[in-house]
């Protein structure tokens, strides 16, 4: 005669609702905590440069500038020194908006959308020497390095005559260099990035034998 499931299949069989539910509580943790990781990525792409009028830079696969704005600006514990262009739309006619972008990248920026298959990393060294060349400048580095990767100098842009009035336009206009919360003017124009990048590199003791009065 056919016998029962005995104790032991009896047991497994209760055990499956058991299990069942821990697997689909284990499911659920695992949605959470990925729609909570969705949301605070979500919270920091909306952060900084996003609280900003685009003005003149609205593409992030293309441009290499960052907006900025009174509530996303260099300030004293910036990790970086910064280029930043004070400008009005009306200067997209001059072709102000490419040249900022050669500038960008000319020291290490990089559209945030771009392929990263299409970005060519650098060390900082060799970007000044071949900057130093590309502008026929002569350039004073340390022994050894600068180490590292990243911009030389990042490079944004305020819209000072788009929709939001920003207090940080009041007697700001053109190119300024913005290093530990201090701001100073830089006499260049927007169209002309080899004056802007040796300018910024001077500012930051790689150009040899420039002067605030040469440049």
């Amino acid at each position: 005669s056919s016998e029962g499931p005995g104790f032991e299949g009896l047991a497994s069989e209760a055990a499956l609702p058991m299990l069942a539910a821990g697997r689909c509580r284990a499911g659920l943790l695992l949605l959470l905590l990925s729609l909570a990781v969705l949301a605070v990525a979500k919270k920091k792409k909306s952060s900084g440069s996003q609280k900003c009028e685009k003005g003149l830079f609205t593409s992030e696969a293309k441009d290499a500038v960052i907006t900025l704005c009174d509530e996303h600006f260099p300030d004293e514990k910036a990790k970086n020194p910064w280029l930043v262009w004070f400008y009005s739309m009306k200067d997209g006619d001059d072709g102000f908006r490419d040249s900022l972008n050669r500038i960008a990248q000319d020291l290490g920026n990089e559209p945030p959308e771009k392929s990263k298959s299409l970005i060519k990393v650098k060390r900082q060294r060799v970007r000044l020497q071949d900057l130093a060349e590309k502008y026929e400048f002569d350039v004073q580095l340390p022994r050894k390095g600068p180490p590292g990767t990243d911009p030389i100098l990042k490079v944004g842009g305020v819209c000072c005559d788009c929709a939001k009035k920003y207090e940080k336009c009041d007697g700001h206009s053109g190119l300024f260099f913005v290093k530990g919360g201090e701001e100073e003017a830089l006499p260049v124009k927007a169209a002309d990035p080899a004056e802007a990048v040796k300018l910024g590199l001077d500012k930051m003791g790689f150009v040899k034998s420039a002067t605030k009065g040469e440049l």
